[in-house]
């Protein structure tokens, strides 16, 4: 069976937004908003990012 973020990326991406907003992370697709946020060559892990743990980044 075809996923809606192969099949209707429009509506997968507002699915996502709306899930992110109120806050039911768990029930994202979160493989592929990482795919989708952050390219294949990122060197650094989306638990990196998610925890702010990017070397060389200053607080803000």
């Amino acid at each position: 069976m075809e996923s809606t973020y192969d099949a209707d990326f429009y509506a997968w991406a507002n699915t996502q937004a709306a899930l992110l907003r109120s806050g039911r992370i768990d029930q994202a697709d979160i493989e592929h908003i990482a795919e989708e946020t952050f390219p294949p060559a990122c060197p650094f892990t989306i638990e990196q990012i998610l925890n702010e743990d990017v070397p060389g980044d200053e607080p803000r």
